[in-house]
């Protein structure tokens, strides 16, 4: 057979076999996975730069770049936010005193990478608050303070100062102007401006302790807490609060409780304020004690620790403060605590922190708060017989 021919006769049996038999493609086979092991160490600045949260991790070996994940929730809507061959990164946009929650983990490729890291929150601080002016000294003349512990504002935002030793509440204008007293014997503490007008304020006597409710004359119109029976008798009473039902709550430091009155001077409810944690060497006694968002915070000054209870005096949660908590107030959505060597501003859980007037409390004794309408934080630094008073 002539070669042409030959050639030509295998072209089409080829041909014909093509058609009846197709080639089958072979599949290709999947990449082979390597899941690493999630970052551990992952950590979250929370108010040390004011213009930037920086989050870092432990180093694992064997990981050539990491995503970083970020979501303003703490369970859901975490989504990429950057890569690294790093082990820290810095974030730089969102608003100051907003928490931001992160993830971590490693991705080499699209074959080799590992499960997110457990969350944390980071946030910027900004220092909001300024010192705008002080006024008081040392003395039992107007304007003058010996043991100047409590502090309250009214809706005009006139202040009143109670001092335990000259045994009286003094009544200064917003900007600090003395105008009158309001004598109360002999142990002034807490005090409250309500709606009305009335200013309620705790007493403290030998016997007893009460509560005072001054007109916005400064005339004495009630008393409660007399009574000698067990509910409505006050033995060392602080602090009084209003929540928005306009029940009161009063904290009762010798016997560790915080008592809730109605209008009418009747107590209605009375919880446990504090607690006496591992270590402590004094007793549990409750010192301030304000109302947010349906729930009730309760200070000590024996520890750090802040109890919240709902409005029926259910316990809830607690968390640690830093340092020794006294007065607390409500305003705005946040709690403002005063810490001795500073005023703290923080949520709810505790969680964003600014310290307010920090270095400006020379006798590191702020114990005494009030927030007034407008915003401003006015406290006592008592060793040094001073009113501080911040504002943005």
């Amino acid at each position: 057979m002539k070669p042409f021919y030959f050639i030509t006769l295998l072209a089409m049996l080829c041909f014909g076999c093509g058609k009846n038999n197709p080639v089958t493609p072979v599949p290709e086979k999947p990449p082979v996975l390597n899941i690493l092991s999630a970052p551990t160490g992952l950590s979250a600045t929370k108010g040390a730069y004011d213009d930037k949260v920086v989050v870092s991790w432990a180093k694992v070996t064997g990981a050539k770049k990491y995503q970083v994940y970020r979501s303003a929730n703490a369970e859901t809507g975490f989504e990429l936010f950057t890569e690294t061959a790093d082990t820290t990164i810095n974030d730089e946009a969102g608003e100051a005193h907003v928490n931001r929650y992160y993830k971590v983990k490693i991705y080499n490729s699209a074959a080799e990478y590992s499960a997110l890291s457990p969350a944390d929150f980071g946030f910027k601080l900004s220092k909001t608050y300024s010192l705008w002016y002080s006024f008081g000294s040392m003395g039992r003349d107007s304007g003058k303070f010996v043991s100047a512990k409590h502090v309250a504002t009214d809706a005009a935002g006139n202040i009143f100062v109670a001092d335990e030793v000259n045994s009286l509440i003094q009544k200064f204008s917003r900007d600090g102007k003395y105008i009158t007293n309001l004598m109360i014997a002999p142990v002034p503490r807490g005090m409250l401006a309500l709606r009305n007008g009335n200013l309620f304020t705790t007493n403290v006597s030998p016997s007893t302790a009460s509560i005072a409710i001054f007109n916005p004359e400064g005339f004495l119109v009630g008393r409660w807490g007399w009574s000698f029976q067990y509910d409505e008798k006050l033995e060392s009473a602080e602090e009084v609060a209003e929540d928005d039902e306009r029940k009161l709550y009063i904290v009762d430091g010798q016997t560790n409780l915080v008592k809730r009155y109605d209008t009418t001077g009747l107590v209605t409810l009375k919880f446990n304020g504090a607690i006496k944690t591992p270590g402590q060497a004094t007793d549990a006694y409750p010192f301030g004690v304000t109302c947010l968002n349906g729930e009730v915070f309760v200070t000590s000054p024996n520890n750090t620790m802040v109890r919240v209870y709902d409005r029926d005096g259910n316990f809830k949660r607690t968390w640690d403060a830093g340092a020794p908590c006294y007065s607390v107030k409500a305003y705005n959505g946040w709690l403002f605590i005063a810490a001795g060597n500073y005023v703290l501003r923080t949520d709810v859980n505790g969680a964003v922190k600014e310290k307010i007037g920090e270095g400006s409390f020379v006798g590191h004794s702020a114990i005494g708060l009030a927030v007034n309408t407008f915003g401003e934080v006015i406290a006592t630094d008592v060793s040094v017989s001073k009113v501080l008073v911040f504002r943005r």
